[in-house]
């Protein structure tokens, strides 16, 4: 059965991985000043991640040249953000950062983090809150371009029949931004590792085979779910691990040229045992004297010899027509 759907992960799969800050909304009223400690706060505890965003926020602190608080008790909670204890001038601050429901499950005024996250969604940026003590602090904005051969990557997918679609962690609206962008009419955001890995497995269920694309810790359940896993090289050693294969570029557009590859070779599988099972079919016959009785002839033992290594020759130049194959 051929493959039916491909999903991709949004975050350093179809967009570079390399966010970058451009807002940071506040509560109403917050002096001016609050922006840069509300990102200084975030900076301390992204210091320990791993994350793209975690990356891009602890790069503009220190592009701000902000004084860091030194982090304690550092969790990583995959999909859901990153949480520690700050040390310095107000000792056993909780600060998390993270996405919109890691937010809201720990703020006691909802209404304050979905103000912060209203703006962001409208313009169609990645957020993620600042929650300090139960308190939402700030909201941070990032954008991050698609990769150059995203768009090409998806219609040579679509001309192969293939559905493609995302799953992502990020926002809906960031997600589904990118999905416009590339003429994708599936896609879904603010899932979890374990909701993404659900949803890969629910379209395995329909019939048709799902491969999985993706790159960071979020993706490796879902990768090892789907029934064709396919990191993208450079992502994390666990999306690695989890996956059938890897991809050594960081180039949506081999994934095409992979189920180009795929339905090559297991044409050729085919053809090599159809080969096979006919010659043999007839050969082995003739090599045990059945011709004889009838044209009075049998092939002799070098003569069979030759034969069946003249076939595992075939099958071999046969399969090395692969190097060569054109997969566009």
């Amino acid at each position: 059965m051929d493959v039916g759907f491909v999903v991709f992960d949004k975050t350093g799969t179809l967009t570079l991985g390399k966010p970058a800050l451009v807002a940071v909304e506040l509560p109403a009223g917050s002096a001016d000043t609050e922006g840069d400690r509300a990102l200084g706060l975030a900076a301390a505890v992204e210091a320990f991640s791993e994350q793209p965003i975690g990356r891009a926020i602890h790069a503009a602190a220190l592009a701000r040249g902000l004084e860091l608080a030194h982090a304690t008790d550092f969790r990583a909670l995959p999909g859901v953000g990153v949480e520690a204890r700050l040390e310095g001038s107000a000792p056993g601050r909780t600060v998390f950062v993270g996405s919109l429901q890691g937010a809201l499950a720990r703020v006691r005024d909802p209404a304050t983090v979905e103000a912060l996250v209203n703006p962001l969604q409208d313009r169609g940026e990645t957020g993620a809150v600042l929650v300090v003590d139960g308190e939402a602090r700030a909201a941070f904005g990032f954008t991050d371009p698609l990769r150059p051969t995203a768009a090409d990557a998806v219609a040579r997918l679509r001309r192969q029949g293939i559905e493609v679609m995302i799953f992502s962690g990020d926002s809906p609206a960031a997600v589904a931004r990118v999905a416009e962008t590339l003429h994708l009419e599936r896609s879904r955001g603010a899932m979890t590792p374990e909701t993404k890995a659900e949803a890969v497995a629910e379209l395995g269920r329909s019939g048709r085979r799902t491969a999985m694309v993706g790159d960071g810790v979020n993706d490796a359940a879902a990768l090892a779910r789907a029934d064709v896993g396919i990191a993208i090289g450079g992502g994390a050693d666990a999306a690695v691990e989890a996956a059938d294969c890897t991809i050594l570029s960081a180039d949506p557009a081999r994934v095409p040229l992979l189920v180009a590859l795929g339905r090559r070779t297991l044409h050729t599988v085919h053809v090599n045992l159809a080969w096979a099972f006919g010659y043999n079919l007839v050969a082995l016959p003739a090599a045990a004297g059945v011709l004889e009785p009838l044209v009075g002839w049998s092939p002799s033992p070098g003569i069979s010899a030759l034969a069946m290594a003249a076939s595992s020759l075939a099958v071999v130049l046969n399969s090395l027509r692969l190097r060569g194959a054109s997969l566009d």
